[in-house]
């Protein structure tokens, strides 16, 4: 399979204290890989190192062979689409359907087009009868859902999703992960931060554990197609 990603001797320290310590990870553009471990052990600093919202103390970081300290945030947002454990923190437009519809008029796409696309992601999110709803009066859940379908509205080739299932009750759970298994199977690769065992048994083909800042486990749980 193809690398998408490449860690090489990453590393990362604040004040002195050290966050990560010599990661080197290879992740392909087929795998659903579950990125887990305690808290404080380094799963959302390695994510946001890969985005470059981070620089890395030492080591590099290459996606499709390119670093990523010569790329801008928005060129890496278009390859690897990226949503925060608190969806809040990604959510600007005033509602539902003006936040899917942000980038897509941002690039000019017309409006049949913008239509299209928001309808058939409100439809897969269970979107439909909150998309005229202010957005600051969404629940957690519904952040969630409207976070990640935003996400998807640019069509990124990797997703990096940070407790993607926090929050949502059970059929929206079981909604959201049959959708990104659908478009995994369209050859989208994910990597899943959680700690939900049953999301890791039911959907991941690749477990990363970490531990203090080091992968102490990586190892292949599933068929990767």
């Amino acid at each position: 399979m193809e690398t998408l990603i490449q860690l090489d001797g990453v590393s990362y320290q604040v004040k002195g204290k050290v966050i990560l310590k010599d990661i080197d990870l290879d992740l392909k553009k087929n795998e659903v890989v579950a990125l887990t471990g305690p808290n404080g052990a380094g799963k959302t600093t390695l994510s946001k190192i890969i985005m470059g919202v981070l620089k890395a103390s030492k080591g590099r970081v290459l996606i499709e062979n390119q670093n990523v300290e010569e790329l801008k945030l928005f060129e890496i947002g278009r390859k690897i689409g990226y949503m925060f454990q608190n969806p809040t923190h990604q959510i600007f437009m005033s509602t539902v359907k003006e936040e899917l519809s942000f980038a897509m008029k941002y690039n000019k796409c017309s409006e049949e087009e913008i239509e299209a696309s928001v309808n058939t992601m409100m439809t897969a999110f269970n979107l439909d009868i909150i998309g005229g709803h202010l957005t600051y009066h969404l629940s957690q859940g519904e952040k969630q859902r409207v976070a990640l379908a935003t996400i998807l509205m640019n069509k990124p080739e990797y997703l990096i999703l940070d407790e993607p299932f926090k929050g949502l009750d059970e059929e929206h759970k079981q909604q959201t992960m049959e959708y990104l298994k659908s478009i995994h199977k369209q050859g989208l690769g994910l990597m899943l931060i959680t700690h939900d065992q049953k999301v890791i048994d039911a959907f991941a083909n690749r477990i990363i554990i970490m531990g203090g800042g080091r992968v102490e486990e990586d190892k292949v749980i599933g068929p990767t197609d």
